[in-house]
């Protein structure tokens, strides 16, 4: 590869790695798509390298055509016109690299929206190119229309946090995924609000998202219901791994 004027000013031990790695060598148009990315990185954006080593590293891994999916979308994205309150745009391309290259790596931080992260982490494992479509929409303050047909609408809450409010520390791409798949769950109950802490959805609005946002067959069931001899058959029977969590 050809050592721009960009990438002369990276961590060289990463931007090597990256350029090494065989699916890419192996690759032109994939090394294109990759290069055309890592060209928009600043100079300091290690972290961003160490995301894209991370998504050949993936775990599920994806195919080389969803891969170059990913990296068309990533690039659209660094030049898509977003909502002011998302913050820095090539801070929130990144924190969204980082989601769909470590999935399980996503948080929910200082604030209780465990149902909310695990339905965001199952999209950005089983689906991450339609996970990016989410977060674009959202962002874009827009509602977004899930693969089943459901509308999720936007949830800026996240920008009152601090200051006398809470700070509940997330990236903003947990702020913005976290913030809709809560107050789309728990609807009709009331209006989401990370700013004032609220926290947790039922088992039944849990499910509920995950069928209709991430378009998994799901059923829910009651732990007291069930012997543990019961319960570790359930699990077993799911067939748990990373590429099919078990909430």
């Amino acid at each position: 590869w050809e050592c721009s004027a960009n990438y002369a000013k990276m961590p060289i031990h990463l931007a090597i790695d990256i350029f090494n790695l065989p699916e890419i060598k192996n690759d032109e148009e994939l090394k294109t798509k990759v290069s055309a990315f890592m060209g928009l990185l600043g100079s300091n954006d290690k972290a961003g390298l160490a995301y894209i080593k991370n998504m050949f590293e993936r775990n599920p891994p994806l195919n080389t055509d969803e891969k170059k999916a990913v990296f068309d979308k990533l690039m659209a994205m660094m030049n898509t016109i977003y909502d002011p309150r998302i913050g820095n745009q090539k801070e929130f391309v990144i924190s969204a690299l980082h989601d769909v290259a470590m999935p399980s790596d996503i948080s929910q931080e200082g604030i209780g929206t465990c149902a909310g992260t695990s339905v965001q982490i199952q999209l950005a494992i089983r689906n991450p190119l339609e996970y990016l479509n989410m977060l674009d929409s959202l962002a874009k303050n827009q509602n977004y229309t899930t693969i089943k047909g459901f509308t999720v609408p936007p949830n800026f809450s996240f920008s009152a946090e601090g200051g006398s409010n809470v700070d509940t520390r997330r990236t903003i791409t947990a702020k913005i995924m976290q913030n809709s798949i809560m107050d789309y769950a728990d609807a009709e109950t009331r209006n989401f609000n990370s700013a004032k802490n609220d926290a947790g959805i039922t088992l039944e609005q849990t499910a509920k998202a995950l069928r209709e946002i991430v378009g998994l067959n799901v059923e829910s069931n009651y732990g007291w219901e069930y012997t543990p001899k019961q319960i570790i058959n359930f699990l077993k029977n799911s067939q748990p791994s990373r590429s099919n969590p078990i909430e």
